[in-house]
């Protein structure tokens, strides 16, 4: 009767662990990168805000679609031309200096949006300069080609040759 109880109770038991081990869950677990691909957007004419709340400068963008995990956003802040009249972009984060003092560039995004973001240790409004009629480029990238890519990430004209974004490509 005992062996009888036991054999009872160690079937039971690995049926419940059994179907309690279900591996088919729904979420879907990319291994490789399928619905990102290299596209670059122009902003052009944002004027950062002045939070009220940290004191910062910034602008929010909403994504169109939300991103993937697999996705990568670059930021670059065009700054002047060169002597052909080809626009020059800085990365960002950036630090800009003027004669008041530093002001830093930077930006956070999740998967819904992004944020630039403007802060100085004066206040910025001094320099409209570096605040309003700013244009970036935002370029999506697919993280799984940056691991091994032979680019210079901090030369907007470089990643969009190595990923060949075309100028008439850019979103603007």
């Amino acid at each position: 009767m005992k062996k009888l109880l036991f054999f009872a109770l160690a079937a039971s038991a690995s049926s419940a662990a059994l179907t309690s081990c279900d591996n088919s869950r729904n979420e879907v677990v990319q291994t490789t990168d399928n619905d990102t691909y290299p596209v670059a957007y122009e902003l052009k004419n944002l004027n950062l805000v002045k939070n009220n709340q940290n004191g910062d400068y910034e602008v929010v963008k909403e994504f169109a679609k939300p991103l993937t995990a697999s996705d990568v956003v670059l930021v670059y802040r065009a700054f002047g031309t060169d002597a052909s009249g080809n626009t020059l972009y800085q990365q960002l984060p950036r630090i800009a200096y003027s004669n008041l003092g530093n002001l830093d560039y930077d930006f956070y995004f999740s998967k819904l949006g992004l944020v630039i973001r403007a802060k100085g240790n004066y206040e910025l409004n001094l320099t409209p300069q570096f605040i309003t009629n700013q244009t970036f480029r935002v370029v999506f990238v697919p993280a799984s080609t940056g691991k091994t890519a032979s680019v210079d990430f901090s030369d907007y004209y470089s990643v969009a040759k190595f990923y060949n974004i075309k100028e008439s490509d850019v979103k603007k």
